[in-house]
């Protein structure tokens, strides 16, 4: 149904340990099959538990870095993109923004790179106010004629 799918990397590699602890096991181990997924978002610990060396096609990896921006892994490939400078007041919801800022701009054609961009300041804006972000298109409109 999706010409492109985007994940985030800890929805497939997060488990329910023994007492109830949440534990992250590696991505090859997770028995979620890869290949339907083009691109996998995560932190920088979530990424220490994907391999992408195994044969068949491989997501492209991106890593968030926080006010660092996030880094591109494609194969053997690794670009950074760098992040937007934000006075964090609270980090919840950034990921969630980060991954839909990504998503939007893919939706409307922008390459890996710019989306990319994009996702970083989506990220910087959540971390900006209190609480699960709302971010309004007039947020990023400015950015996103830019890119």
């Amino acid at each position: 149904l999706s010409q492109v799918v985007v994940c985030d990397l800890q929805s497939v590699i997060r488990v329910v340990g023994a007492g109830g602890r949440i534990e992250l096991v590696p991505l090859s181990n997770s028995g979620h099959p890869i290949g339907s997924i083009d691109f996998l978002k995560g932190s920088e610990e979530e990424a220490a538990f994907v391999d992408l060396s195994g044969p068949g096609k491989q997501p492209v990896l991106i890593i968030t870095r926080g006010a660092a921006g996030c880094e591109i892994v494609e194969g053997s490939k690794r670009t950074t993109v760098p992040g937007f400078p934000a006075e964090e007041i609270d980090a919840s919801g950034a990921g969630d923004s980060f991954l839909a800022g990504f998503a939007h701009g893919l939706s409307k054609g922008l390459g890996v790179l710019q989306a990319a961009r994009l996702a970083n300041y989506c990220g910087a804006l959540a971390v900006q106010k209190t609480g699960i972000p709302k971010i309004e298109r007039a947020d990023f409109t400015q950015v996103l004629a830019s890119l």
